[in-house]
């Protein structure tokens, strides 16, 4: 992998934020449909409509991440195995 400040750059340009909140293992939109627009500090354009989560996306997450700790699902994972769920 190349170390230099192009490469860097052209990988920034490419990322596609999805912008969801990530808890059950998967990435999931706010239980309410709302969203906010996220803009790069950067240059002020416009990166990924992201989910404005509330108290019930939060109770979800916290929920979930109990279930994972509880069961050993995700505490138990390899840490090279949950840097990929992390990644995809």
């Amino acid at each position: 992998m190349p170390d230099t400040l192009q490469y860097w750059l052209d990988k920034a340009a490419a990322a596609a934020p999805d912008g969801r909140a990530f808890y059950a293992g998967a990435p999931t939109a706010a239980l309410n449909g709302a969203t906010f627009t996220r803009t790069s500090p950067i240059d002020g354009r416009t990166l990924a409509p992201m989910a404005r989560c509330g108290p019930p996306d939060i109770d979800a997450a916290v929920k979930s991440a109990q279930h994972a700790f509880d069961t050993g699902v995700w505490r138990d994972r390899a840490p090279e195995d949950r840097k990929a769920v992390m990644l995809e």
